[in-house]
């Protein structure tokens, strides 16, 4: 089972206009479950944008690994990997970036800048058992 878990809290004031997006993030992942064998114990929380994402990483303690996408409007990918291998509490997370770029110089900047992998959008159902053998 994955649970969804409302972050309306990390979302501030333009939460209306997120919604939608957050609902088809929502529908996605559920969709997810029912297609790959994902154990029931693990959890998938979708956040809006980056920033919302560097708030929720401060205050929750039981994460396992970061999947984001490469292109985004605050700051990249790759820019979020920087953020998390420097914070001593966050650094052993893997980090791995989606993207439907295939530019093997961003490729190469993210795996040097640490990241565990680099997914090619879509992620299809087979990506999954790779994606979670990081954790």
């Amino acid at each position: 089972m994955i649970e969804i878990i409302d972050l309306s809290q990390y979302i501030g004031p333009e939460l209306d206009k997120k919604k939608a997006k957050l609902e088809k993030a929502k529908s996605k992942l559920l969709e997810l479950e029912k297609k790959a064998d994902i154990e029931e114990n693990t959890r998938v929380t979708a956040v809006e944008s980056v920033m919302q994402a560097l708030v929720f990483l401060d205050s929750e303690h039981d994460v396992n690994m970061i999947v984001s996408d490469y292109c985004m409007p605050e700051m990249t990918g790759y820019d979020l990997l920087m953020e998390v291998k420097k914070s001593p509490r966050l650094v052993h997370l893997p980090v791995i970036i989606a993207s439907s770029d295939n530019i093997p110089e961003r490729i190469r900047k993210c795996f040097d800048g640490g990241a565990k992998d680099y997914i090619l959008k879509p992620v299809k159902i087979a990506d999954v058992p790779r994606i979670l053998n990081y954790i």
